[in-house]
C-alpha cells in the first residue's frame, strides 16, 4: 500500500488533471480503513469530470464508514436524484437501517423496494430487503424475500442462515 500511494501521489503531481490515479488512491486507503485520506483523495475529483460521479458516490461510501451518515444519506440522495441507481438505492437503506427508527428520509424497507424493482437480479438487494422486514418484525416479508434470495443465489449462506432464522421464529417446521 505505501509504495502504491506513493506512486499515485506522484502521478498526481505529473498530472493533476488524472483524476483515475484520486480513485486509484481512493481504493488503497479505503483497503487500509484510511477513511478520511479516502475521502481527502476523492473530493479533489471536479464535479464535472468524466469521473465526477464516480468520485461522489465514493465519497459518501467514505462518509458512511467515517459515521457521517446523514451527510452520506444527502450525498447518495443527491445522486439518485440526478440519475437513480439500485445501488445507491441499496446504500440508502443500509445507511437508514444503520440509523435509529425513526430517522429522518424514509424507511430502509421502502429504499430496498425500490432497489429490488430497479435490478431484480441482484441476490444481494433481495436479501437486503428481508433483512430489513426481519429486523422491522415483519416475518412474512422477512420470508417471502429471503426466500427470493435463496432462489437467486442457493449458495449464499447468509441468506440461508436468516431465513432459516426467520422460519424458526415464525413457527415453521420446515
Amino acid at each position: 500500500p505505501a509504495t502504491k500511494i506513493a506512486f499515485l501521489t506522484q502521478a498526481m503531481k505529473l498530472a493533476p488533471a488524472f483524476q483515475r490515479a484520486r480513485l486509484a488512491l481512493w481504493e488503497v486507503h479505503t483497503e487500509e480503513g484510511e477513511h478520511r485520506e479516502a475521502l481527502a483523495a476523492v473530493r479533489q475529483v471536479p464535479a464535472d469530470s468524466r469521473q465526477g460521479r464516480q468520485a461522489r458516490f465514493r465519497a459518501a461510501i467514505s462518509l458512511l464508514h467515517l459515521g457521517q451518515s446523514q451527510d452520506a444519506f444527502n450525498a447518495f440522495q443527491q445522486l439518485n436524484v440526478e440519475r437513480p441507481d439500485p445501488a445507491l438505492l441499496n446504500n440508502l437503506g443500509v445507511i437508514q437501517l444503520r440509523r435509529p427508527p425513526g430517522s429522518p428520509g424514509g424507511r430502509a424497507i421502502s429504499f430496498f423496494g425500490q432497489a429490488v424493482t430497479a435490478d431484480a437480479t441482484d441476490a444481494d438487494l433481495f436479501f437486503n430487503l428481508g433483512y430489513a422486514y426481519f429486523l422491522d418484525k415483519d416475518l412474512q416479508g422477512a420470508l417471502y424475500w429471503l426466500r427470493e434470495a435463496v432462489r437467486r443465489n442457493p449458495a449464499d449462506d447468509a441468506a440461508h442462515y436468516v431465513l432459516g432464522v426467520a422460519l424458526q421464529a415464525s413457527g415453521s417446521s420446515a
